[in-house]
């Protein structure tokens, strides 16, 4: 059984049926690595060097991932940042297969990087820890709410400083006397519409400064709209909006599936910082979800801070993966590693005066 190598960006179109059905073999049909994100995510983002890596039979794919040069003799997942995990699928027992891949890929490859892995969906990250011949790193610490327990059993095991923070901002809010209420969007004019308050709230912050907002008129609204529109067509998009007597404050894009909900981006309104703004609507989103989808999982898809961390109830890593061609590419791209770092510590000089 073989890995076939196909130009992404072109093929995708053509092999989108077979990668959903796999999908929903191997991870359930998670959002993120569902063909609804990952077409538009190639679309988008991906470029002629982008290739769609098949194992097995095309037309009945065993293994399916995209991938990329990354440097000479190395490759790595296609994952641009709009991706909180790169699109990988592979079952735990076709592990060793990513071997020959590494030795089937064009030219003298000695590595390959199975980037972003988040390890409750990708069960081949626990076999390949068994493999001498890869190198697994943490990459982040994400965190997940288990919608189980009705929301005042969970808001009751939740710490006494967030409560006592959310308390707080809610008695700045009576006081200040806004009129804050949830605003939910489903239907498809709806999410599409909330996207564009969404992007007008990011682009007058930060990342408006930055250029790395959403907008109609750049790459960034062309996806989220592609995205939200085709999972909003089959119920499974929601934008959540905090609004002040009429007013988008803050937001939340949210993708979901039979057993997950996943954030996919948030902002506020940078005005109204003193009222915490995204807590108090991830608060109301949480209350929301339990109350409307109990027994999802809401998972977060951040590197999780120490604040994000107290409204879990689960967490996990989110992993990085090398596989070696062989002892000697391991101790050559080592090697090269200890080399390159020495000569930063020495100032970029190739060595002592």
């Amino acid at each position: 059984m073989r890995w076939k190598l196909f130009d992404a960006r072109r093929s995708f179109p053509e092999f989108s049926g077979r990668w959903r059905r796999l999908a929903a073999r191997l991870v359930a049909g998670h959002p993120l690595l569902d063909a609804r994100f990952v077409a538009p995510l190639l679309a988008h983002f991906g470029d002629d060097d982008t290739r769609l890596a098949v194992l097995g039979d095309p037309d009945s794919p065993r293994a399916m991932m995209l991938i990329e040069r990354h440097r000479p003799g190395m490759w790595r997942s296609f994952l641009p940042s709009q991706a909180q995990i790169a699109p990988v699928l592979i079952a735990a027992s076709d592990t060793p297969r990513v071997f020959d891949l590494v030795s089937e890929l064009p030219g003298l490859v000695l590595s390959l990087d199975l980037l972003a892995q988040d390890s409750r969906y990708a069960p081949f990250v626990e076999a390949a820890r068994d493999e001498d011949l890869v190198e697994v790193q943490a990459h982040a610490r994400t965190v997940s709410v288990r919608t189980t327990g009705g929301f005042d059993q969970y808001w009751e095991s939740r710490s006494r400083a967030l409560a006592k923070n959310i308390r707080r901002y809610g008695h700045r809010v009576e006081r200040d006397g806004l009129e804050l209420r949830l605003d939910v969007a489903v239907r498809v004019d709806e999410v599409l519409a909330r996207l564009q308050d969404y992007g007008r709230l990011e682009s007058a912050g930060w990342k408006g400064e930055a250029g790395t907002a959403i907008s109609p008129e750049n790459v960034q609204g062309s996806f989220y709209s592609a995205v939200m529109r085709a999972f909003a067509d089959a119920g499974e998009a929601r934008v959540y909006s905090l609004l002040d007597a009429g007013r988008v404050v803050s937001s939340r894009l949210v993708l979901s599936s039979t057993g997950m909900f996943v954030i996919l981006k948030t902002t506020h309104d940078e005005t109204y910082r003193q009222y915490a703004p995204g807590r108090l609507l991830l608060h109301a989103v949480l209350r929301d979800l339990f109350e409307s989808a109990a027994g999802r999982t809401v998972e977060f898809y951040t590197n999780a801070t120490g604040e994000q961390m107290s409204w879990a109830t689960d967490d996990r890593e989110i992993c990085n993966l090398r596989f070696f061609r062989s002892r000697a590419a391991r101790w050559a791209i080592e090697s090269g590693h200890a080399t390159r770092s020495a000569v930063r510590r020495l100032g970029g000089r190739g060595g002592p005066d």
